[in-house]
Formats: C-alpha cells, sequence, structure tokens
C-alpha cells in the first residue's frame, strides 16, 4: 500500500509561552522523524507567524529526507495551506496553534497534536486535552505504531450553537 501523506502544520511562541527554541524544535524533529520511517512517509510542513526561523530551520534540518514539500505561510496564501490538509492524510500539528488544530480537526482526518509542556501554555494544554477527549484529535507524544483513525469531525458551528443555547437555558433558569 502507498505510504501515508503526512502535513506537519507548526505554530510557534505566544505571549506567555516562548518554549519553542531550537532546541525543543530538534527534539521534536527527532520524535517526528522517527514516525515518518516508522510509516516510511513524508511529510508537507508549513509554519505560521510565530514560528521562529531558527528554530524551523532546526526541524527542517532534522527531517530533510522525510520532507516532500515546504509551504512558507509568507508566500503560499490560504490556498497553499487548505492544499496541505486537503492532499494529506494524516495531520501532525503543535498544539501552541489552537487555530490550526481546530482547522485540522474540522477535515475529520487522522489529527496528532503534540502537548509538550515546555512548549505550551496551560490554556493550549487544556483545550488540547478538550480536543482528545471529545474525539477531534491524538496526542503525539511518541512514534505511533500503527495509522491512526480518523477523528470526530470538528464542527465550530455547531459547537457554537449548543454553548448559546445552553447559556440561554442558565440565565432562563436565574431569572426564575
Amino acid at each position: 500500500s502507498e505510504p501515508p501523506k503526512l502535513a506537519l502544520l507548526l505554530g510557534g511562541n505566544t505571549r506567555y509561552c516562548d518554549g519553542f527554541t531550537p532546541e525543543y524544535a530538534s527534539r521534536l524533529g527527532d520524535r517526528l522523524l522517527r514516525q515518518a520511517d516508522l510509516w516510511n512517509g513524508k511529510f508537507t510542513i508549513t509554519n505560521s507567524r510565530r514560528t521562529p526561523v531558527e528554530s524551523l530551520i532546526a526541524l527542517r534540518k532534522i527531517l530533510s529526507n522525510v520532507e516532500e514539500e515546504f509551504i512558507d505561510w509568507t508566500e503560499s496564501g490560504s490556498e497553499g495551506y487548505q492544499n496541505i490538509l486537503d492532499n494529506s492524510d494524516i495531520i501532525f500539528c503543535t498544539g501552541d496553534s489552537l487555530s490550526m488544530c481546530c482547522e485540522a480537526a474540522i477535515t475529520g482526518k487522522p489529527l496528532l497534536v503534540t502537548c509538550d509542556e515546555e512548549a505550551l501554555e496551560i490554556y493550549h494544554a487544556d483545550t488540547i486535552r478538550r480536543l482528545v477527549a471529545a474525539g477531534h484529535a491524538h496526542i503525539f507524544n511518541s512514534p505511533v505504531v500503527k495509522l491512526p483513525q480518523p477523528v470526530q469531525i470538528l464542527d465550530p458551528t455547531k459547537e457554537v450553537g449548543l454553548k448559546i443555547s445552553e447559556l440561554l437555558k442558565a440565565r432562563r433558569q436565574i431569572q426564575r
């Protein structure tokens, strides 16, 4: 069978966490390299505006033999990013980018998210755990032997509607 097409979506440092260092990127790169080798897969990689340049260089150096393509966020526009999501079989995402994690979860494709405390603020970690608990993602701690199952498709409109409904019910109960 064909090796899986792997996507790697890279976030980066936030106001509250600057742990996406070249050292962290190297450790993450080693883990991703072992994963690609295990599945005989190759990565299409994209970065974000928050991905530190030095960290991106360190990670790409480690993944160079398993990098199919690199799509720089500054050059590709939204169609390049959407193509990555559309054309991949399995998506890996760093947990520091909740928007990328949610966009990947909307596809329903297998989604593996990093949850490394050194490169993640607690708010992001809590949100990732909720995504995992709801079946929208898997945590990527170490290489996975079996190909992961597709995830429960994240429907943000439904989620917002349910939350609004819940808040309105609570408000009505208070007014009684």
